[in-house]
């Protein structure tokens, strides 16, 4: 197209603006689509879940008469967490222990203050 020929300071300007304009336009419909995809997959997320809720509901809405039960017994408290071994453990180490109970925090939904970490064994 432009093979051969001068560009002028004016043409440079219009075909950058063009180039940024085509960008930018493409990013707005990626967003949009992102947008679009994610309410769409949180529709079938949320079909899927409400069929096990169901079940689980209607067991609940009718139980069977039980004799009055006794109140549980209280949980004893976690012990503080000592740690083993302080300045055995090497710096990437500790950041190793600390992603593993992240994760097993994020997973399993607890709050960090009902958790205690008694030990983590590397597994080969």
């Amino acid at each position: 197209m432009l093979a051969g020929q001068a560009i002028y300071l004016g043409d440079a300007v219009v075909i950058s603006i063009t180039g940024m304009a085509i960008v930018m336009l493409e990013l707005a419909i990626l967003a949009i689509f992102i947008q679009v995809m994610s309410k769409i997959l949180a529709m079938v997320v949320k079909e899927k879940e409400e069929p096990k809720k169901a079940p689980a509901a209607a067991s609940k809405a009718a139980p069977a008469p039980a004799a009055p039960k006794a109140a549980p017994a209280p949980v004893p408290a976690a012990p503080a967490m000592q740690p083993a071994a302080q300045g055995v453990m090497g710096s990437e180490e500790d950041d190793d222990l600390a992603v593993i109970m992240a994760v097993v925090l994020e997973e399993s939904g607890l709050p960090m203050d009902q958790v205690v970490f008694q030990s983590v064994v590397r597994v080969q």
